[in-house]
């Protein structure tokens, strides 16, 4: 599990400024990102942070976690994986540059989808949780791409994630990922600096602290419970099982 908070400085401004600014770290450099009309600072050309090394300071004082978690829902503008009518809901919050929300994906996830995602009794709803800069565009990346293709998109960057946060040039590589998407560079370079997009994508990560308590990636709300790491799928067909309309 790898835990992530805000900086203390992103910390002691309100919430609409919490979404004017994004600290992050690429390759021991700092850009700010001003996230809601700012300005939007890109740093080129920078070699990113290896994700087993990045860190944010943790929240000071730290928010009190809620009394109990609320029931895991769907909401406007989430992109849900399976059928909407599925009777049970996951929600993942995970940056994608996080190397144990990778490990889900590839190790977990797979299972996940053909026991309980495919068959219509589960279905997963994914929001993002970037802990850094180079995870923001790159939710905003899969963001940009055809709807149909935002998974396909999501998990690419996953598989590939330890090409792309390591390249020369993260950004360029990223742009090539999203061209084998459909999108243009013109699309690519737009969507990095589409400040609505990154507001929005900023907010979820606001929203799933104040509402789940989430601090670390990857974290899964599955009704009033919730399960923190890349755990196994034995963790959570044991947990799917004992809610109505597991199996």
């Amino acid at each position: 599990m790898q835990a992530r908070g805000f900086s203390s400085r992103f910390q002691k401004r309100s919430s609409a400024l919490l979404r004017r600014s994004v600290i992050i770290a690429v390759g021991g450099a700092v850009a700010v990102a001003a996230v809601a009309g700012g300005a939007y600072l890109l740093m080129r050309g920078q070699s990113v942070v290896e994700p087993q090394t990045a860190r944010t300071p943790p929240l000071s004082p730290t928010p009190p976690a809620p009394a109990a978690t609320p029931m895991a829902a769907p909401r406007e503008g989430d992109r849900i994986l399976g059928k909407p009518e599925a009777p049970i809901t996951i929600i993942e919050y995970a940056s994608l540059t996080c190397p144990h929300c990778a490990r889900f994906h590839k190790e977990t996830l797979p299972r996940l989808k053909s026991t309980y995602i495919d068959t219509g009794k589960v279905k997963l709803v994914y929001r993002d949780f970037p802990f850094d800069g180079l995870a923001l565009r790159a939710a905003a990346l899969a963001r940009c791409a055809p709807s149909d293709r935002y998974f396909a998109v999501i998990e690419t960057l996953f598989q590939q994630q330890d090409n792309w946060t390591r390249a020369k040039d993260p950004l360029v590589a990223l742009g090539n990922l999203g061209k084998l998407a459909g999108l243009s560079q013109a699309s690519v370079d737009a969507c990095f600096q589409d400040t609505r997009l990154l507001d929005t994508i900023t907010q979820a990560r606001i929203d799933g602290e104040k509402t789940h308590g989430v601090n670390s990636t990857p974290t899964f709300i599955i009704g009033d419970k919730k399960i923190s790491g890349a755990e196994p799928f034995e963790t959570f067909e044991k947990l799917l099982k004992s809610l109505p309309g597991g199996a």
